[in-house]
């Protein structure tokens, strides 16, 4: 009798333990980049299915903005995926208003199909979760407008490396393109 009750009472615990609490590992950046496209006025500029590219740092009028570019896709799992170059852009402030935000006239090619640079979906993601917040440290350095020293040039390279190497090889030119003046900065100051 008493094995049976235990049993009740450990049955009935278990049923009352509650879902683990859901853990956000997005930063505010990452969450405020990729949700660039639901806001005015990309919202009814920019097809929801489109996906923002990551940010690029840029200087508006001496203000730091970010800027991204939207890329179409095609298919499903059974399928296969087809990712299109960039078909829109947008900008917008540290602070994720959106100050411009636009459809450009004709549709991008199709790239290459991306390989994952890494054994895992969770190891890749952890390093793109760990490259928006190079970006945004990448954006600070590049805004302030002064050479950059020491340890700071190493991190310059790193950004460099690591950027490149979780983008697909068909976005880069799209991703120079987005502020050349950036890209030069990064060459300029990173580590030879």
């Amino acid at each position: 009798m008493k094995a049976a009750a235990l049993s009740i009472l450990l049955l009935a615990t278990a049923c009352t333990k509650s879902e683990p609490e859901y853990k956000e590992l997005r930063s505010p950046f990452q969450l405020l980049a990729e949700r660039i496209g639901l806001q005015p006025p990309c919202s009814t500029e920019i097809p929801g299915e489109w996906s923002p590219s990551l940010p690029v740092p840029a200087l508006v009028d001496g203000r730091l903005k970010y800027r991204v570019f939207f890329r179409g896709w095609e298919g499903n799992a059974k399928t296969g995926i087809k990712i299109r170059d960039a078909e829109g852009d947008a900008a917008f402030d540290p602070d994720g208003q959106v100050t411009q935000c636009a459809r450009r006239a004709q549709r991008g090619a199709y790239i290459p199909e991306p390989k994952l640079p890494t054994a895992d979906r969770d190891a890749f993601d952890a390093r793109v979760r760990a490259l928006y917040g190079s970006i945004e440290e990448m954006g600070r350095l590049y805004a302030r407008g002064v050479p950059v020293l020491g340890n700071d040039r190493a991190r310059v390279k790193a950004f460099e490396t690591e950027f490149f190497s979780l983008t697909p090889a068909g976005h880069a030119a799209s991703y120079r393109a987005l502020n050349p003046a950036f890209w030069s900065w990064v060459e300029k100051n990173r580590t030879p």
